[in-house]
């Protein structure tokens, strides 16, 4: 209550999904040094509290395919101060795959207990606030503007995501290949198939029509 006037939440955002085409439009314009950073939020679906914990001896580079275990996130504690500390929930530590273009991405190891992703002045952290306002944002306002796209012969996009949408595009995009909903919930670190039903479920009616669709089309050119 404010001054007896009841505060009311407001509409939930819509998440933003974007194509491969999108995101890399958007990647072109992030500076060369966080590429490898935007990359692997958006190939690994990793919450950034987790991707900026992630240090080098977390990676199995022998492993085939090469894994990432997640066990750590960064966390605000109650005098303010971000620390180090277990991720969300027991679901929240969990080992997952990384593709080849995303290994590359991460260039050479370092040290095994150095951070992965550190600031271009050699910070511990990578501050959130300052990568989406300096980097993210201004990178997305340049992929929507369509002189800055011509000049990278690039398309412009028309959606305006924010940082946590590039963890939606990586379910939009395991969906759209057919990776079953189980296997999605165990790569996010969801608690329950249901936290991942009630975020994602309306994707799947996409996908399932487009089944019936190439179904329906196969039949009838058999007829």
């Amino acid at each position: 209550w404010a001054k007896g006037v009841a505060i009311t939440e407001g509409e939930p955002r819509e998440p933003v999904f974007l194509s491969h085409r999108e995101f890399g439009t958007i990647l072109r314009f992030i500076p060369a040094y966080y590429r490898p950073l935007t990359l692997f939020l958006a190939m690994t679906g990793a919450r950034w509290s987790e991707a900026t914990a992630i240090e080098w001896q977390d990676i199995s580079f022998d492993a085939t395919p090469v894994t990432l275990r997640i066990n750590k996130a960064w966390k605000m504690g109650n005098d303010g101060v971000m620390r180090l500390g277990r991720p969300k929930t027991k679901k929240s530590r969990r080992t997952i795959t990384l593709d080849p273009l995303t290994v590359e991405a991460l260039g050479t190891p370092g040290p095994p207990d150095q951070r992965v992703f550190i600031g271009m002045k050699g910070a511990d952290r990578i501050w959130y606030g300052r990568f989406r306002e300096s980097i993210f944002q201004k990178a997305v306002v340049a992929a929507r503007n369509p002189e800055r796209c011509a000049g990278l012969d690039l398309q412009p996009i028309t959606k305006s995501p924010k940082i946590h949408d590039l963890r939606h595009t990586h379910v939009a995009l395991l969906i759209a290949a057919g990776v079953p909903v189980k296997a999605i919930q165990e790569r996010l670190g969801h608690a329950s198939i249901v936290m991942t039903m009630d975020r994602y479920g309306h994707l799947l009616e996409v996908v399932d029509e487009q089944l019936l669709a190439a179904l329906d089309a196969g039949l009838t050119a058999r007829g």
